[in-house]
């Protein structure tokens, strides 16, 4: 059964949506490269058409107290095969085989929303969801692959599969209803694509190779982690969110924010969460990376050096200092 690629050469069609239980959310996704019969099952399949940059959103049943939308995370790569025993549910009437070849992609920067999407937010767009689907399935045909279906007369559910296609009608419609951030280039999930970074703007811009993103994030935290280090910081956690790392300094807790950059930076990308943060808490500190070198070795992986360290020892933001990169607009009633 071979997989109909509506979406191929449309790169705003870059989105995934996983139904799973893992504990290990983010990770990687991982799916059996056929059935138990040997026959090849179509979400898992779409596994193996992921790309690295796409974006993964993550439909848990178990993580709260209802299924929900929990989450987001970028493909990474590349596409592996691997050897792994399934272990069925509890209460399934399902045996384990032993292990088989299964299809592994690489994920990376899961993000968690701060408020689950659930099921009953959903089908309270349940009308607008199987429109998007029904104008879908008119202009580019079926399967779909689509992550909802109709459950009774007048309710949805999440696919019973394990991998879908999340059409870029759909993550517009959950724009238009949530304010969602793609990370840190706090985007819309309406907003287009994060493209490559202006070298002149002299800002931090959206990278579009997500690689070279979270390896520069990486060296720069390792260079606060330094600074700090040398500092005489008794303790320090890195966090990620809300905030990088948590650090104690002569016995007091400082909160601090950690920018990365391949360029030289005189502005930076901040959400409304690390802004509301920092706003709020007692010692919030920012330390900026910028100009950090970046290569690709031989088998293709981030390398990364140097970079220009400064750090602002009170960081408060100011409306003054802050520019509006995206708006939430609210549509006037007809």
């Amino acid at each position: 059964m071979a997989i109909r690629e509506w979406w191929a050469g449309d790169p705003t069609e870059r989105y995934w949506m996983e139904i799973t239980d893992r504990a290990t959310l983010g990770e990687d996704l991982r799916a059996p490269i056929s059935g138990r019969e040997g026959r090849e099952v179509w979400h898992y399949s779409l596994v193996s058409h992921t790309q690295p940059g796409d974006v993964v959103f993550h439909w848990h049943t178990t993580l709260h107290d209802r299924p929900a939308l929990v989450g987001w995370s970028t493909v990474l790569g590349p596409l592996r095969e691997e050897s792994h025993e399934w272990t069925p549910h509890a209460g399934s009437l399902l045996t384990a085989e032993g292990a088989r070849p299964n299809w592994v992609m690489p994920l990376g920067g899961v993000h968690y929303l701060d408020a689950p999407i659930s099921l009953a937010e959903i089908e309270a767009m349940r009308a607008d969801v199987l429109r998007v689907r029904e104008e879908l399935e008119a202009e580019r045909g079926t399967p779909s692959y689509f992550p909802f279906t109709k459950y009774g007369a007048v309710n949805l559910r999440a696919a019973q599969a394990y991998l879908t296609k999340l059409p870029r009608q759909l993550v517009d419609l959950l724009a238009g209803r949530y304010s969602l951030e793609l990370g840190d280039e706090a985007l819309s999930l309406g907003d287009t694509p994060p493209t490559a970074p202006d070298p002149r703007s002299g800002g931090q811009g959206f990278l579009r190779d997500t690689a070279r993103k979270l390896a520069i994030e990486r060296h720069a935290v390792a260079r606060a982690i330094e600074h700090y280090q040398a500092l005489g910081a008794q303790d320090i956690e890195v966090l990620g969110k809300p905030y990088d790392l948590r650090v104690l300094v002569d016995g007091q807790e400082v909160h601090v924010e950690v920018k990365g950059s391949g360029g030289e930076l005189t502005e930076i990308l901040v959400t409304r969460n690390e802004v509301a943060h920092a706003r709020s808490y007692a010692r919030v500190e920012l330390v900026v990376v910028d100009a950090i070198e970046w290569r690709r070795d031989a088998s293709e992986q981030i390398v990364t050096s140097g970079g220009r360290l400064r750090h602002w020892a009170s960081w408060r933001p100011t409306d003054a200092s802050l520019t509006p990169v995206a708006f939430s607009h609210e549509l006037p009633v007809l």
